[in-house]
């Protein structure tokens, strides 16, 4: 059926005996084709105003209305127009409305969006940065809504150094005095939020704890420790100055020890895009066996001690000494004299390698004092 259709529709029966004619007309009524005339038109505006969609429609048969968000009904919104007031956050979204004329079926109108012009921070700054001193601070947000956009980048509740109104944030060179939480506040027509806390740790490369020098019997296991802080903090054993191959933890591991391993040990640590060598931790062989160590109680002086070139010997007055003897940390003798009537004597250790020794001194009156001592270069 089309419009054209439209009239009063008789018939005429002929048999015969003649023709009759069909009384009243039949009346055709075609309703006009429904037709929206006016979309709902999209709108963008701040949470806690109104925001309102109309349709415009017409037909010849009566018309009805059903609005959806998402393509879900909404109760109640049953009118050629639907307001929301006030609108909240999750108000925005995609609606439409259903317009249905009895006879003519149902048309559905054009998406209208429902847009919220509130700033929002879509990517929060860095939760936490370490630093080293000198190098560069970046902090950085990522908003949404109505431009224009004002920022102001905080720390603690003072406005930052710097240029500090810009959507990014940077401090270069950062110093000790730079360590602390950062916000920023962007605000638009709609309003202002405030981000999340950056925290800002600024360190520096520190030896806390340097490693220590021990004695020890040979074939025993050694163990040096360093503690560091500072971030990506790398290490380096050295063995009298010459890097250790591959002893690059904080602790090196000296197993079943020898005369070789008998020598000063240190370690360089570095980050921070800089370096500390530690202390030296001396690791010295006692005489375990050959030479029995007798207790000083100081009778005696043996000094320096450490010594470098030479060591002196006091203190025998009332009982001289008769002989000397040094010996390594492998129990062999390696200087002696003898003949002697003393109450001090100089000793040359200059050609003596660095370690530990024990000097065993012999008296007029048959004692044996031992003593160690120990030789650095």
């Amino acid at each position: 059926v089309v419009a054209g259709d439209a009239g009063n529709y008789t018939v005429a029966v002929t048999n015969a005996c003649g023709t009759v004619t069909s009384s009243p007309a039949a009346v055709l009524s075609v309703a006009t084709d429904l037709t929206i005339n006016s979309h709902p038109s999209s709108v963008s505006v701040c949470s806690g105003s109104q925001a309102s969609f109309a349709v415009s429609a017409t037909s010849s048969g009566s018309l009805s209305y059903q609005w959806k968000k998402g393509g879900a009904i909404i109760s109640g919104a049953q009118s050629p127009s639907y307001s929301i007031n006030p609108v909240a956050v999750a108000d925005a979204g995609n609606y439409t409305v259903d317009v249905m004329s009895t006879g003519c079926g149902t048309i559905t109108s054009n998406i209208a969006v429902l847009a919220l012009n509130d700033v929002v921070i879509t990517t929060q700054p860095a939760s936490s940065t370490t630093l080293c001193t000198g190098n560069t601070f970046n902090l950085s947000v990522a908003v949404s809504g109505a431009a224009p956009f004002n920022y102001q980048w905080k720390k603690g509740a003072s406005n930052a150094n710097g240029t500090s109104t810009a959507q990014d944030y940077s401090i270069s060179p950062v110093v000790f005095e730079d360590a602390g939480s950062y916000t920023v506040t962007v605000s638009n027509s709609c309003g202002s939020v405030t981000s999340n806390i950056a925290q800002l740790v600024i360190q520096n490369l520190n030896i806390n704890t340097q490693p220590v020098g021990q004695t020890v019997c040979p074939g025993a296991n050694v163990t040096f420790t360093v503690a560091a802080s500072g971030p990506s903090v790398s290490y380096q054993w050295k063995k009298n100055n010459v890097d250790l191959l591959s002893e690059n933890g904080p602790s090196l591991n000296l197993n079943n020890v020898s005369a070789s391993d008998a020598a000063s040990y240190t370690v360089l640590v570095s980050g921070c895009s800089n370096s500390i060598l530690s202390n030296a931790a001396v690791l010295g062989l006692s005489v375990c066996t050959g030479i029995e160590d007798e207790t000083n109680n100081h009778r005696f002086r043996i000094y320096p001690n450490p010594a470098t070139t030479t060591v002196h010997v006091n203190g025998f007055a009332q009982d001289p000494i008769r002989s000397i003897m040094i010996v390594d940390v492998n129990g062999e003798v390696v200087y002696q004299e003898k003949e002697l009537n003393a109450s001090s004597h100089e000793l040359s250790v200059n050609n003596f390698a660095q370690g530990l020794y024990h000097v065993v001194l012999f008296t007029a009156s048959g004692n044996k004092w031992v003593e160690k001592v120990e030789i650095v270069k």
